[in-house]
């Protein structure tokens, strides 16, 4: 296998983060290099937030306030496990889509997005540094917008990007056979 190949097949979504921190530069060129990412019409629609403690703080606030809303009883073990969540990973990123009107640029805004975000994972992946795309219910509340001071009119947030030092890697998931998903249409 090449390089870039083993990195695709190797590389897991991390869960859960060691404290300790990574380098800002090795971050900072991670983005940049993402934007690189395949982008129909040229419409560069990804922004990104780097979120610093205080934000991640109110992640947590807010988070606790979405379980208690949905009647989970909120333990101490639970509080310890959302701020780790939050707090562990030595990066956080939110990544905003500039809206269209148009549904279909809207939609191919999105797949450059996504492809953003899978170039970040496979960027820091060689550097032993693991992440996760999170799109949970705390990035549709009023409450994130506010406090990343977006426009909904303006930009959509598509998801949290966690970014740090691994705990634990998963072993790989059972992929499907390639001739399961493959057809040749003469």
């Amino acid at each position: 296998m090449n390089q870039i190949e083993t990195i695709i097949k190797e590389r897991r979504t991390v869960h859960h983060y060691l404290s300790e921190k990574i380098s800002n530069n090795l971050v900072m060129e991670t983005l940049k290099t993402a934007l690189f990412a395949p982008n129909h019409k040229l419409t560069f629609p990804a922004k990104f937030y780097l979120l610093g403690t205080m934000a991640r703080n109110e992640l947590v606030n807010i988070s606790i306030k979405i379980r208690k809303e949905r009647g989970t009883e909120i333990t101490e073990t639970l509080i310890k496990e959302i701020k780790d969540r939050f707090l562990n990973p030595s990066h956080l990123v939110a990544v905003t889509r500039k809206n269209s009107p148009d549904p279909i640029r809207s939609k191919e805004d999105y797949a450059n997005i996504s492809c953003i975000i899978h170039n970040i994972s496979l960027l820091l992946w060689p550097h032993g540094i693991g992440s996760k795309w999170t799109t949970g219910e705390i990035i549709q509340r009023e409450e994130i917008y506010h406090l990343l001071k977006i426009d909904k009119i303006e930009e959509t947030l598509e998801g949290l990007v966690w970014m740090g030092i691994p705990q634990k890697i998963k072993s790989p998931p059972q992929y499907p056979d390639f001739e399961s998903v493959f057809k040749s249409i003469k």
